[in-house]
């Protein structure tokens, strides 16, 4: 089931399509994560609220717009066009929910729900070109801020 979490992979992108054998290595490593001691249960129970939450779609998805209403900084939303568990579909309401502020969207052709591991030089590049020009995070060209010990 892991498998469906990833599209057919981008063709247009400047990164070769996955193999079978890379996306079953993901898929892979992805599973043992959930195995690993702690994460099984935690793992278990966001998809159990995922399931419940499906279940009163109307409720959940109401009271994500209510947040998504509430945010009061810059937004991207980067989602796989090939997203069979959410799909992107839903990047429409998540804009109409966030209203005037501006989101920056972008949709992966051919990627889906795992982004980092289907494309992922394209959608760290936007991601870093989204928060360079985020008013205090290095918007001016200057650098962004070093934390604590990094």
């Amino acid at each position: 089931a892991l498998g469906t979490a990833f599209g057919p992979g981008a063709p247009k992108a400047d990164e070769p399509v996955p193999s079978c054998a890379q996306v079953r290595t993901a898929a892979d490593l992805l599973h043992s994560n959930m195995l690993c001691e702690g994460n099984r249960p935690t793992f278990v129970t966001r998809i159990s609220h995922m399931v419940a939450e499906e279940r009163q779609a109307s409720h959940s998805r109401s009271r994500c717009r209510t947040m998504l209403q509430q945010l009061r900084c810059p937004v991207q939303l980067q989602w796989g066009e090939a997203d069979t568990w959410l799909h992107a579909s839903r990047c429409a309401s998540w804009r109409e929910a966030l209203g005037e502020r501006a989101a920056d969207i972008r949709l992966w052709p051919g990627v889906g729900h795992c982004l980092p591991e289907q494309t992922p030089q394209r959608s760290a590049s936007a991601a870093w070109t989204f928060l360079k020009g985020v008013e205090g995070l290095g918007g001016s060209g200057e650098p962004l801020p070093t934390l604590a010990g990094g």
